[in-house]
């Protein structure tokens, strides 16, 4: 799938919403890697109620990740 999204020429936007009702594990492991290995002309919306399991603290620290949280909406 990263291979076929990086084939798209244009930048896009990928929007999962509702992410904190995946329960499976497996799923989680790979949209890790996903994350860590999107194509550059992708931006990634994960709209959750609860912080995933993901690498969240390295993509922040790499400036990789923007948060917007419900306080931020008020």
């Amino acid at each position: 799938m990263i291979r076929e999204l990086a084939s798209l020429p244009d930048p896009f936007v990928l929007v999962l919403d509702d992410y904190h009702a995946i329960q499976e594990v497996s799923i989680h492991g790979v949209m890790a890697t996903f994350v860590e290995h999107q194509p550059r002309q992708m931006n990634l919306v994960l709209i959750t109620r609860e912080d995933p399991p993901l690498p969240l603290a390295r993509l922040r620290v790499r400036g990789e990740m923007n948060e917007i949280r419900a306080a931020d909406l008020q």
